[in-house]
């Protein structure tokens, strides 16, 4: 943990068993300080009792004091963690989840394709304990998400299988699971994205801009931003 005021890190501490991979984070600041939430990989080599491809892990840990609060395991790859509010204003975290075949890719996680996994979930957990609220299954590898404000939408990026097109850009809604192809969006890579209240925000990292769309992924602007912009963050009132 790195104080930003100071520029100060904390001693590291341990995170993986022997044989697990970290491939995912997520940090919270709750009321009882801040929480920490690392998406764990193992193969299957390494569990006495794992499928064909392994199995992962998700761990909650107090970042002041580094204790582990809970942990939950999942069948795939915890690809990616994000934490958001539901439709009711409750805190969520979200995992996407691939399943991968039992080959040199499950060994791997970072390297693989996105396209080796034979199927993606979201897993919705409650992040004081980690138990399972809901799951999604995922019609298309995600190569990026983000839940939008009022918790009942997130948008996905999906790239062609090909990766001759650009990336497309889908609705889910999170309450009846219906996932929506919208439109196209520049560029073949690259997962950031940002959701508001009426806007989504999408860099091209083959370009020099942010494209500007509406809730329904209707294209509306492009910002310029200089070359290759990988990511973006939001700051303020969604």
């Amino acid at each position: 943990m790195i104080d930003l005021h100071s520029g100060v890190a904390a001693p590291g501490r341990p995170l993986c068993a022997a044989g697990e991979r970290a491939v995912s984070l997520a940090l919270q600041d709750s009321a009882a300080g801040p929480v920490a939430y690392a998406g764990l990989w193992s193969p299957a080599a390494d569990w006495a009792d794992a499928g064909p491809s392994g199995h992962g892990r998700v761990l909650a840990i107090d970042a002041r004091s580094g204790a582990t609060t809970g942990v939950v395991r999942v069948d795939g790859v915890p690809d990616a963690l994000l934490l958001a509010a539901d439709p009711h204003g409750a805190a969520r975290l979200y995992a996407v989840e691939a399943r991968l075949e039992p080959d040199e890719e499950a060994t791997a996680p970072r390297q693989r394709s996105r396209y080796d996994a034979h199927g993606w979930r979201l897993i919705a957990l409650e992040p004081a304990t980690l138990a399972p609220l809901d799951e999604l299954r995922l019609a298309s590898p995600p190569l990026g998400l983000a839940v939008a404000p009022g918790g009942d939408q997130a948008y996905a990026l999906v790239g062609p299988a090909d990766r001759s097109l650009d990336r497309a850009l889908v609705r889910l809604d999170l309450q009846t699971g219906a996932q929506t192809v919208l439109d196209r969006v520049p560029g073949k890579s690259g997962s950031g994205l940002v959701v508001t209240r009426d806007r989504v925000y999408v860099p091209n990292p083959e370009g020099r801009d942010v494209w500007v769309g509406d809730r329904q992924g209707r294209p509306l602007t492009t910002l310029a931003v200089g070359e290759h912009p990988q990511d973006i963050a939001f700051s303020g009132p969604p």
